[in-house]
């Protein structure tokens, strides 16, 4: 175990640093056009993604080093062991950081670049305010417990809402909700045919649409809060999930060039986020489910596949890839 973790470390610290300054390198480039080169702004607008620094550094380390060290015959429980381990460590870790930390950061970088572009910086007085007006409105920055009470006040607006859009369906009559209204928004909001024929008010019919047009921006930003919420729990369980898919990779591919091991790692982490990208576009837009399905399914069959190997291997006695 003591072997285990002293290459981890090394690689850890290797990966983990790459990746970080790879990323401060697109910051700066992403905003050259508003900052220029502004190397303060891409350090700190970096570190605002620690959870995918840490997550990448522990993946790619632990698959270096279970690639390295299994031609010793060390059992590959005993790496699942020291991996259970990193998950619980780097896991928390990642939860704390991203509920307490991240959001402090990218608030920063948020009124940082709101002053470049309005081209004068905030007073002490003003940027404290800033910073209030955009805590309560913006998930990103929030802490969980702040997130929780505002998708309380969204829950609350909702439900209001949804009352006034009953309300004033009921004075519309069929033949134009039928019209200009699709199924979908009249399963919604419950609406079935009411007995009015033609006489209505146009204003109500004005109201109707736009409490609509309020609502479905309601709904996204309580679908926004609560998976942005989800998220920071997520990817906390991803560090688990990542540890185990790098033992069977590294198992499997022990034979491997580092090279080729580190551009196996980077293929998978990269899917992995892509996965991430397409679940937001579901549980936020309601987007793009075959596309979730359909990545969600390549990364099970692959890990599983892996899974598979790698004890079909162990149960033969064969030691090469």
């Amino acid at each position: 175990m003591t072997k285990i973790l002293r290459k981890f470390i090394s690689y850890f610290t290797i990966s983990g640093l790459v990746y970080y300054l790879f990323l401060v390198v697109e910051i700066i480039s992403l905003y050259f056009s508003e900052f220029g080169f502004d190397l303060t702004n891409g350090i700190l607008f970096s570190f605002s993604q620690i959870p995918a620094v840490i997550n990448f550094g522990v993946f790619i380390a632990l698959i270096l080093v279970t690639a390295e060290l299994i031609k010793e015959k060390i059992p590959v429980s005993k790496f699942f062991q020291f991996g259970l381990i990193l998950s619980l460590i780097f896991g928390g870790l990642i939860f704390l950081l991203s509920n307490s930390m991240v959001p402090k950061l990218r608030m920063t970088s948020f009124l940082d670049r709101y002053e470049n572009t309005r081209k004068e910086p905030f007073t002490s007085q003003e940027r404290i305010e800033k910073a209030t007006e955009y805590n309560k409105t913006n998930v990103d920055m929030m802490s969980i417990g702040l997130i929780n009470q505002y998708s309380d006040s969204l829950e609350t607006e909702n439900k209001s809402q949804k009352k006034i859009i009953s309300d004033l369906f009921k004075k519309i009559p069929d033949s134009i909700i039928q019209s200009d209204f699709s199924k979908t928004e009249l399963n919604e909001y419950g609406i079935s045919k009411n007995e009015l024929t033609t006489e209505f008010n146009r204003r109500d019919l004005f109201q109707l649409k736009n409490e609509i047009r309020k609502n479905t921006l309601l709904t996204k930003q309580l679908r926004k809060s609560n998976w942005t919420k989800n998220t920071r729990y997520l990817n906390s369980f991803l560090t688990l999930f990542l540890v185990c898919f790098a033992i069977v990779i590294g198992a499997n591919f022990k034979n491997q060039l580092i090279f080729s091991l580190v551009c196996i790692g980077i293929v998978i982490y990269s899917q992995t986020l892509t996965l991430l990208t397409t679940s937001s576009d579901y549980f936020i837009n309601g987007e793009n489910l075959l596309g979730l399905i359909f990545k969600f399914t390549i990364i099970l069959v692959v890990f599983l596949y892996l899974v598979y190997r790698m004890k079909t291997k162990n149960n033969t006695g064969a030691n090469k890839v």
